[in-house]
């Protein structure tokens, strides 16, 4: 039996409606050969990384590209992060890095040894202004209408 301990509810975020996280203590590099790709057009966007969910308190990511866990473990506060929701200027969040996760998912059948990994972990916001919580709690009443159609 497990005992949740969150004390808000999480919404799944779906592919119709991404949100994207951008620290600033992260910012990939051609060099770094588990990043995800640059575009010489947008070479900011390689930096953002897909929310899987959120709440009213926090978040999890998730990414293909193992060199995000190089920036990130329990504990650490990035003060300057920017979370990127759907139709809304950019929120410049506070966020602390609860828990840190590899995903090995097998994605072929009949066992041939085929799989995926991703990587995943998961914040809480830390000193969100009023206007950032609003944004957030609109961002999740929008989730969890598309639920309900």
């Amino acid at each position: 039996q497990s005992m949740e301990r969150r004390k808000n509810a999480r919404f799944a975020v779906k592919d119709s409606m991404s949100a994207f996280l951008e620290l600033s203590l992260w910012k990939p590099t051609g060099s770094q050969l588990t990043s995800p790709p640059i575009f010489d057009v947008h070479p900011d966007l390689s930096g953002r990384v897909r929310l899987a969910d959120i709440s009213e308190g926090g978040f999890c990511v998730v990414s293909r590209f193992p060199e995000i866990l190089s920036a990130v473990s329990r504990g650490v506060i990035d003060d300057a992060a920017k979370l990127y929701l759907p139709m809304q200027n950019p929120i410049d969040v506070g966020l602390e890095v609860r828990w840190t996760k590899r995903i090995r998912e097998n994605i072929a059948m009949e066992g041939d040894g085929q799989f995926l990994r991703f990587f995943r972990f998961g914040a809480y916001f830390l000193g969100l202004d009023d206007a950032a919580n609003l944004a957030i709690q609109h961002y999740i009443k929008q989730l969890s209408l598309a639920d309900a159609i």
